[in-house]
């Protein structure tokens, strides 16, 4: 029915974005003569990464995560196998192979000139919300020395293992820095399991280490789950530590 409809309003200019789970509707919009994009709002690295992985899981035998040299991706710096997201990591996974599904590779090369043109349209921000004016964790950054204070986040999904926050807690207490936590509860699966479990299924300061924060209560402040980020990234914080950085970067 929605063709029929486009066929008949040629008075319309009609443009098909779609983005990276919706690249299969190409080929309508190539049925239709409609102009197509593909809206990957990621960095460049990413895109690199999955517009030649086709090409990479035929030159290599084994697992990502067991190659021994670093993986060469073109115009990007080279990367451990085992530094490469979760989905790819296990090569014989339904989500491994849903990722080298030509559909979306083919039709992104289908132009005679080879590569299609890309532009960088980001940074998306809610710019037009009304920023946050008062929180108990910016109300405590406020009151810290500029400088001062370790971000510790690892984005809206990012999660730890229980091992991993034993560590990383032990780490923050031992070197004395103040600093900004959001803890969440530890991953079941994978790095990005709190995609798909609630936030409020457990109480993720259960798994902390005993006495944690109680003895930290002067050093540092912990957000559950979430936080303001909009509105911390802004404040003279000393260093971040995220999903994407292997050690704290200066700020």
């Amino acid at each position: 029915m929605c063709l029929t409809i486009v066929r008949s309003i040629s008075s319309i200019r009609f443009t098909f974005v779609a983005d990276l789970f919706g690249a299969d509707g190409f080929d309508v919009a190539l049925e239709l003569g409609i102009p197509y994009y593909l809206f990957y709002p990621t960095t460049a690295t990413a895109f690199s990464f999955f517009l030649h992985l086709p090409e990479i899981d035929k030159e290599v035998d084994c697992e990502y995560r067991e190659m021994k040299d670093k993986m060469l991706i073109p115009g990007c710096t080279p990367i451990h196998g085992r530094d490469l997201l979760d989905p790819v990591q296990d090569r014989k996974n339904d989500a491994y192979k849903c990722l080298l599904h030509p559909g979306p590779i083919e039709a992104l090369q289908n132009h005679e000139h080879g590569l299609p043109s890309v532009w960088a349209v980001g940074p998306l921000i809610r710019s037009k919300l009304e920023p946050l004016k008062s929180a108990p964790c910016l109300n405590w950054l406020n009151e810290q020395s500029i400088g001062s204070v370790v971000f510790v986040s690892f984005g809206s999904a990012g999660t730890l293992s229980h091992e991993q926050i034993i560590e990383l807690a032990h780490g923050l207490q031992i070197s004395g820095q103040r600093f900004l936590w959001v803890l969440r509860c530890p991953s079941i699966a994978s790095s990005s399991d709190a995609y798909f479990r609630s936030h409020k299924s457990d109480d993720p300061l259960t798994y902390l280490p005993e006495g944690f924060v109680e003895d930290t209560r002067h050093q540092g402040f912990i957000l559950l789950s979430w936080a303001p980020q909009t509105e911390i990234l802004p404040q003279n914080l000393r260093k971040l530590a995220n999903h994407l950085s292997t050690r704290p970067k200066e700020l």
